[in-house]
């Protein structure tokens, strides 16, 4: 058995008065950083050199021009801090509601249309010695706002969480606040494809990107930017200069090149509109145009570029179950040569909240062929190894690399434990991989942790690898010599099941079995799960006693 050396990841800091930045290759799961000096726009972008990102066949004809701008956005914003990140996943965000037709609930959440960046900020804010390992002041990373959002950690209203909170309440407001809208579907893009990013654009009315911001590069007459390929290199500048995400809105195929600085403009016209979060005072209005040609917008070196897909506003009848809430910080990418694999995550179905609606979880074996199922744990609480009892509950094929969304057809569990699996079953022939993300510890390159996962054993386990389940942490400790290990990124959807008084077994039919049930639950020889005993009480006095049988008695006889 081979397993994959992990990838490397660099990690990019940039300051605005003065460039210091290293850059190391260094062993997988390891970040490299810098010292960072203190910068109000300054940043910390994660990158991944090794990244599997989505190219896309547009189908629909493309403009040659196109712009969220004046229909979808809302206000630009000035940013606190190292914090761009988090306020274009924000802008992203807020463009999607609208363009989806979600205008009035944007504004029944925030006058403004806001949602709060300052959330996302706090969350990547360790608060145990487990998560992001960062102060509230420090840069961030690109993964830090797609596992926040895809995890129903926020987004938040900014009204509950304006620029203005001082860090010390967010601790009380968070237990208060709701979480407004969560992310289900989030896509990798291939920044080298042009058309994938238009196409995202065009469909999802915003991708966030970064670039580095070099004030030698930009014509303010224009409100024009442009990084020569053939320019100086990073490392031979001694000016400011920034790693900065922004929120890309936008294309022009005939912007004029000569729009950009004299010194230094594309071969070809054509250039992608940001917007900013620098103010409205910035630049045009807090936008500004990006040359298509620019040397690092959409570079790998920052990681991946995203579009949010879709989303929904979480209520009391819906619950997310998920055994990790910072998303996919790797891709679980250990195991070779085998083409017959499931990654399970074991759950505790409670409070009735056991209709399936969907399954949401990250991988970027792009084209891979997979199926979902529904397991059932054993006497000793671990996944069935019997597939007879596997329940399959989707079919189908990984269209993109990213957070992915799948509906299922309202299937119902048991209340208590179970588990899902995804079962990739790809031969040799078929290079997209059989893998899934995971949320795995992170280093810098002196061995001090960047991010600590939270992982406890009998969570996740995988099918394939030995001939009985394995717990993921095992597999750690023992093929990766690895006490920390992680968790992989599948979560269920689920909604609460409606009881119907007196179908206590279920059927949707009040019968006498139903009360046979009962009577054999007072008189200790059956026991009841919640479900059964909110529909037992047939009186709805929150006790159920014998006057719930006779109740059920006198209806079936129809004297009630």
């Amino acid at each position: 058995m081979k397993f994959k050396v992990k990838k490397s990841i660099i990690c990019i800091i940039c300051i605005l008065s003065i460039l210091f930045m290293i850059q190391i290759p260094v062993q997988a799961a390891v970040i490299d950083t810098a010292d960072q000096k203190a910068a109000d726009n300054s940043g910390v972008i994660a990158g991944n050199y090794d990244i599997n990102a989505t190219a896309l066949s547009p189908d629909v004809n493309l403009p040659s021009v196109y712009s969220s701008r004046d229909i979808y956005t809302t206000a630009v914003r000035n940013q606190i801090g190292n914090t761009c990140w988090a306020y274009s996943a924000m802008a992203s965000l807020e463009t999607l509601i609208l363009k989806n037709g979600d205008r009035g609930f944007l504004e029944s959440v925030d006058e403004n249309l806001h949602l709060s960046p300052m959330h996302l900020n706090y969350f990547a804010t360790s608060q145990n010695s487990k998560g992001w390992l960062r102060d509230y002041t420090s840069g961030g990373y690109s993964l830090i706002p797609m596992g926040y959002l895809a995890s129903w950690s926020g987004a938040k209203a900014e009204k509950d969480f304006p620029d203005s909170t001082p860090y010390d309440n967010f601790t009380n407001l968070d237990a208060k606040a709701k979480t407004v809208a969560g992310v289900n579907s989030i896509m990798y893009l291939d920044g080298s494809d042009r058309d994938a990013i238009k196409t995202a654009i065009y469909e999802y009315g915003s991708v966030v990107g970064s670039y580095y911001d070099y004030v030698g590069f930009y014509n303010a007459s224009t409100y024009s930017y442009y990084w020569d390929v053939n320019g100086p290199d990073i490392d031979d500048l001694d000016y400011s200069q920034l790693g900065h995400a922004v929120c890309v809105v936008g294309w022009d195929d005939n912007y004029d090149k000569s729009k950009f600085k004299d010194d230094a403009q594309p071969d070809e016209n054509g250039a992608w509109l940001c917007k900013n979060s620098w103010g409205e005072t910035s630049r045009d209005h807090g936008y500004f145009w990006i040359s298509y040609e620019d040397a690092y917008l959409f570079d790998d070196i920052f990681g991946y570029c995203y579009a949010l897909m879709d989303y929904q506003q979480p209520d009391e009848n819906t619950k997310l179950y998920q055994n990790e809430n910072y998303g996919a910080t790797y891709e679980f990418e250990y195991i070779e040569d085998l083409d017959d694999l499931t990654y399970i995550n074991v759950f505790d179905f409670n409070d009735n909240y056991t209709v399936l609606d969907k399954i949401n979880f990250e991988s970027t074996s792009q084209g891979a062929e997979y199926s979902i199922y529904y397991i059932p744990l054993d006497s000793s609480s671990v996944p069935n190894s019997d597939q007879s009892t596997w329940t399959e509950l989707y079919t189908g094929e990984v269209e993109y690399c990213g957070y992915i969304s799948v509906d299922i057809d309202d299937f119902t569990v048991n209340n208590g434990k179970g588990a899902i699996g995804i079962r990739f079953q790809n031969d040799a022939s078929n290079d997209a991989g059989n893998t899934v993300g995971v949320c795995e510890w992170l280093s810098d390159s002196n061995d001090e942790m960047v991010f600590v996962p939270e992982t406890q054993k009998g969570a996740c386990y995988i099918v394939g690898y030995e001939e009985e389940p394995m717990d993921l942490m095992d597999f750690y400790l023992q093929e990766e010599d690895d006490d920390i290990g992680g968790t992989f990124v599948i979560k269920a959807i689920a909604k609460k099941k409606n009881i119907i008084k007196g179908d206590v077994d279920g059927d949707g039919l009040v019968t006498i079995d139903d009360a046979i049930i009962i009577q054999r639950y007072l008189a200790r020889l059956y026991i009841c799960d919640e479900y059964q005993l909110q529909a037992a009480d047939f009186d709805d006095d929150d006790v159920v006693t014998i006057q719930d049988v006779t109740m059920i008695q006198r209806y079936l006889a129809r004297l009630i």
